[in-house]
């Protein structure tokens, strides 16, 4: 009733690609109008696939990881068809890290954020990264972080947008050095950290925690995503299958931060990290919000609030073509007339709080309504 989300809001998806070939995948089709053909890339070692093929060589319940993350961004609604996403109206990025025949190589992600490298996707506001690796990688628990994750950290804190940030599924409580998770660990302001919940609101038995590096949690407990195969060397979809662990739970953080994004455009990553852990449903203390996210408390906070009425009214300014803007105004009991001029499409109305008592009559155009 709110929105649905806006194409002009960006996601990068850092993963393993997302499937797009309407060749090989013409039923899978939950993400054609969603995906930015366009500003995409691939950034592995040793893979000429693009960015739109996805398919990793590990468990079944991985095999196009990037595509399932992306479906619970941005699949299409209302289509008969698949899973859905949060935003069902947004623009997502394909920024392949990983394939089949490499694997994640934290200098090579660095390029995405790097902007002295022709791959700089850091003006997208919003990314996504369902992975990560533990400080243990390598036989010196050194190794890998100075060769490695100082170039991914120095990338990445030049970054103005939201990072949302898997957690990880070692079952660890990664506030502790012994088992420190990257990029979870790094101490970046902008960054959302997210665990994964069951159906019980209870930690994900697999969930890395600790209550100074995991922001919040969200459902990441057999979700429904896509399965996809190879056979005989071409690729497949399969059914819908459950999707678990912390790299299902980010990208409904991601998610619900291109809701926010599209009903309030001018917030800042840090408010729009605000907004989103200061509206969870407080359930347990296994991080720093000390609960699970509620998508529709948090996008609700966004929109600006008017004073008044009447500066509600001469408050609203022409808006360029499909473009929306959203305010929220409390009004004490009486009767108002709500007038418009020029063109306002069907998207226009103003909408009652479902949740509040009395409530106002939805209106369309001009009218009056009251309290």
């Amino acid at each position: 009733e709110i929105t649905k989300g806006l194409k002009n809001v960006g996601v990068n998806v850092v993963d393993s690609g997302i499937n797009y070939n309407p060749t090989l995948l013409p039923n899978f089709t939950e993400l054609n109008n969603n995906i930015d053909l366009n500003n995409s890339l691939e950034v592995c070692y040793g893979s000429t696939e693009g960015p739109f093929f996805d398919y990793t060589s590990c468990l079944p319940e991985y095999h196009a990881h990037g595509t399932k993350v992306a479906c619970l961004i941005g699949a299409e609604a209302n289509n008969i068809e698949g899973s859905c996403g949060v935003a069902w109206d947004i623009n997502l990025l394909s920024i392949k890290i990983s394939s089949a025949l490499s694997g994640i190589n934290f200098s090579e992600v660095a390029k995405v954020f790097n902007s002295n490298d022709n791959n700089y996707r850091g003006y997208v506001p919003i990314t996504n990264m369902s992975f990560g690796i533990p400080i243990s990688y390598g036989e010196n628990n050194n190794i890998y972080y100075t060769n490695h994750c100082d170039a991914l950290l120095t990338a990445l804190s030049s970054y103005s947008g939201l990072l949302v940030v898997a957690a990880g599924n070692d079952g660890s409580n990664i506030d502790q050095a012994i088992n420190k998770f990257y990029p979870a660990s790094f101490d970046i302001s902008n960054m959302i950290v997210v665990g994964s919940s069951n159906q019980n609101d209870e930690k994900y038995y697999l969930s890395n925690y600790g209550a100074n590096t995991v922001d919040l949690f969200a459902p990441g407990s057999q979700i429904i995503a896509p399965m996809f195969e190879v056979n005989n060397g071409n690729l497949v979809q399969m059914t819908n299958g459950y999707f678990s662990g912390t790299s299902a739970a980010a990208p409904l953080v991601s998610g619900t931060a291109a809701l926010i994004k599209a009903v309030n455009p001018n917030l800042t990553a840090l408010e729009i990290k605000s907004l989103i852990l200061n509206n969870v449903d407080t359930n347990a203390n296994l991080s720093v919000s000390g609960g699970r996210l509620n998508t529709y408390k948090a996008v609700k906070a966004a929109i600006p609030e008017i004073a008044t009425f009447n500066s509600f009214i001469n408050g609203i300014q022409p808006l360029p073509s499909n473009k929306q803007q959203f305010y929220k105004i409390s009004l004490t009991p009486g009767t108002y007339t709500f007038e418009t001029s020029g063109n306002l499409n069907t998207s226009g109305y103003l909408y009652r709080d479902i949740q509040s008592s009395p409530v106002v009559s939805s209106i369309n155009q001009s009218g009056n309504f009251s309290l």
